[in-house]
């Protein structure tokens, strides 16, 4: 396996669910103002 194949998919592990969190206190936030 490349080395940037690696380090891409390493990262993306990293990413994934720091967006996700970001997404979801996003949709949170929304929630509660919309309310």
């Amino acid at each position: 396996m490349p080395p940037t194949t690696s380090g891409f998919s390493r990262g993306k592990q990293k990413i994934e669910p720091l967006a996700l969190s970001l997404v979801r206190g996003f949709w949170m936030w929304g929630h509660l103002t919309s309310c």
